[in-house]
């Protein structure tokens, strides 16, 4: 078996280095033409520059060939465009000939130098085409450098033999030291080439162990190393990555990293929440739901400044900075923070001064004007004191209803009261509710009218929520409410949600008072100067008392025509 190996193994390496003697062969011979042909070109190249620069080297082209053939040891040749010989170094007989049809003069035509090996008895000899040249009298010519190759048999007869026994004695020698080594020198190369793949596909498990007692053993110590500290590295990246990520996921407001050209190379999941991207978002001037802050990023981006400034879309306002870095390339970060709460709050914050101001500011004026009046002793009679004093007193009570509103409304926003559960039969409380403000009703011509359903329910809601939140909504109808006009109030089941409305035929809104009638001290009558009296804390009450119940109040309203207040309960959802 193993000489029949060693035989396998013997023709393999002989085939082979015979197959390698052949190469390298025609490797050397094909070098020592290329060097010949590099070397005519060259000289080619310096023949044109003679030509072109003497202006009288139309008329001894001859004697130009033999002296450029004696300085570059070749034969020049130089050749009309129709393929016509003009002048020979060693013989002017070729003028009868014609190179027309030959595919390397045609190439040269074209304008790119080429060469041939020609036969001539015994001897090869070459010819380049290497110019085409046009001289002082607009004559075009071929110049064509010939050579001959005398090193061919030489060297074919001399290396044949050493080639031979080489390629013999180094079969020879192959075999046997490839048994020797094959297997020792293959193994932990295998090892190592299978570890590296491994770890291009970002598996560390395989950590190879060699002990060849060579460099072979110390390469594999390193790689191992090196494995374990690129593992490390990659956890630590990773893990940092992650936290970054995170931390930048989980911050309240839009993070764009992006290049000159407005591509993004990072964004956060609160951009993609903020913003509704239904699509992977590529660059930032080509997005539509960004397209409010294009001009004012490419001016920031054209004069290289960063901007802090308030923004504005179709629904939201946001807080634009940029910030300008610089790691490979330079890059923008783009922060947008949506700040239309705080916005609004500011606003609401600034009518709520404003209201608050305006109404406690008139039962003060009052009270402090007739207190002075009395501390003069501006009166007369004790009926005028009288009448003093009770002004007095009624400004107090407004006052004194206006801070438990107040208190009222403070009470609802910041109290976390526990579940207790209410049975009560809607017709039995509606029905009293109606009767409380029918008298009010009356004495303005107005009809209370009721649609109740005969439903008794358990839930969170009390007779007290029910008579506070409705008795606000019914006291609103009769303010705004015309003479001889109707009311209808509705509480009905459908399914699990507690339906209630309030319905009049009064002045209505139009949809810009729809959006605050629920903030403190808000007034439809912008006059303040009306008759109708009231704080303009009932709708915030209101409001206030059914979100905390988790329902929804909707205005249903039109200008001049009424309005219908509709409160929204879920009582399935609000017992659990």
């Amino acid at each position: 078996m193993k000489k029949k190996f060693l035989i396998i193994c013997f023709f393999l390496v002989l085939i082979t280095s015979l197959t390698t003697g052949i190469l390298s062969n025609k490797m050397m011979k094909n070098n020592y033409i290329n060097s010949i042909y590099l070397t005519g070109i060259s000289n080619g190249n310096l023949i044109s520059k003679c030509l072109v620069e003497n202006k009288n080297a139309q008329f001894y082209l001859y004697k130009l060939t033999q002296i450029f053939a004696e300085r570059t040891d070749f034969r020049v040749t130089f050749i009309r465009e129709d393929g016509i010989p003009l002048a020979d170094s060693d013989d002017n007989s070729i003028i009868f000939s014609s190179f027309k049809n030959e595919r390397e003069f045609n190439i040269v035509l074209a304008g790119r130098p080429a060469y041939r090996i020609i036969r001539k008895s015994k001897e090869k000899e070459i010819e380049i085409f290497t110019n085409k040249i046009e001289l002082n009298n607009g004559e075009k010519i071929i110049i064509k450098l010939s050579k001959k190759l005398n090193l061919f048999n030489e060297f074919e007869e001399k290396t044949a033999l050493i080639i031979i026994f080489s390629i013999i004695v180094s079969g020879i020698l192959s075999i046997i030291l490839s048994l020797f080594f094959i297997d020792k020198m293959t193994k932990p190369i295998y090892l190592l080439t299978k570890a590296t793949k491994k770890i291009g596909i970002g598996d560390f498990s395989m950590i190879p162990k060699i002990e060849s007692h060579d460099e072979i053993e110390e390469l594999t110590n390193s790689f191992n190393f090196m494995s374990i500290k690129i593992n490390q590295l990659l956890q630590d990246v990773e893990k940092k990555m992650k936290n970054l990520q995170a931390i930048i996921d989980n911050l309240n407001e839009a993070i764009f990293v992006v290049t000159f050209e407005g591509d993004i190379v990072l964004i956060n999941k609160f951009a993609f929440n903020e913003f509704k991207f239904t699509k992977k978002v590529e660059n930032i001037f080509n997005c539509n739901e960004l397209k409010f802050l294009a001009e004012v990023l490419k001016k920031s981006f054209l004069e290289k400044k960063s901007i802090n400034l308030k923004v504005k879309n179709t629904k939201n306002i946001y807080q634009l900075k940029t910030k300008f870095i610089k790691i490979e390339e330079e890059q923008i970060i783009v922060t947008l923070q949506n700040i239309t709460k705080v916005v609004i709050a500011e606003e609401l914050r600034r009518d709520f001064v404003a209201n608050a101001s305006h109404e406690l500011k008139t039962p003060i004026t009052i009270i402090s004007g007739f207190v002075e009046t009395i501390k003069t002793g501006n009166f007369t009679e004790k009926s005028q004191l009288d009448y003093f004093l009770s002004i007095i007193e009624n400004e107090t009570v407004r006052l004194t209803s206006l801070v438990d509103k107040l208190l009222r409304l403070s009470n609802i926003e910041n109290s976390v009261e526990g579940k207790q559960m209410f049975t009560i039969s809607l017709e039995k409380v509606f029905k009293k509710l109606v009767v409380l403000y029918s008298q009010i009703a009356n004495s303005n011509n107005i009809k209370i009218n009721s649609r109740i359903e005969e439903r008794v329910i358990t839930s969170l809601i009390s007779e007290e929520w029910i008579r506070e939140v409705v008795g606000n909504l019914i006291d609103n109808s009769i303010k705004y409410s015309k003479d001889n006009s109707q009311i209808l109030i509705e509480a009905y089941m459908n399914k699990s949600k507690l339906f209630i409305s309030v319905s009049d035929n009064g002045s209505g809104m139009d949809k810009e008072e729809v959006k605050k009638i629920f903030r403190r001290f808000y007034r439809v009558d912008k006059s303040r100067n009306s008759k109708i009296k009231g704080s303009g804390l009932g709708l915030a009450i209101v409001k206030n008392m059914v979100s905390s119940l988790k329902g929804k109040i909707k205005v249903n309203t039109e200008l001049g025509k009424g309005s219908t207040f509709t409160i929204i309960l879920d009582i399935e959802k609000l017992n659990k």
